[in-house]
């Protein structure tokens, strides 16, 4: 799946949560940077502003979009941890 093609689809995602993408692109872009070269990695695309653990099982909860709204972050500032989405 292609940069472009992991953005139409976070899109979509966010849009069935009733959320969006942040607005500013050049910031998603850079998330979006940071995920596939996790991926190139790791072959997962972890959110790139979380520390992933040895542990498989704790580490699959960073999986990109991470279960983000149940984050203080998400609660205080209407945003995810790293910023890639945002309250409407």
């Amino acid at each position: 799946m292609s940069k472009d093609e992991w953005r139409a689809a976070l899109e979509k995602y966010a849009e069935a949560k009733g959320v969006r993408l942040n607005p500013d692109s050049k910031h998603v872009d850079f998330l979006l940077d940071g995920i596939f070269s996790i991926q190139a990695e790791t072959g997962l695309k972890y959110c790139p502003c979380r520390l992933r653990m040895g542990d498989f099982s704790q580490t699959a909860a960073l999986l990109c979009p991470c279960n983000f709204e149940t984050q203080q972050t998400w609660l205080e500032q209407s945003r995810c941890w790293c910023g890639l989405f945002t309250k409407k």
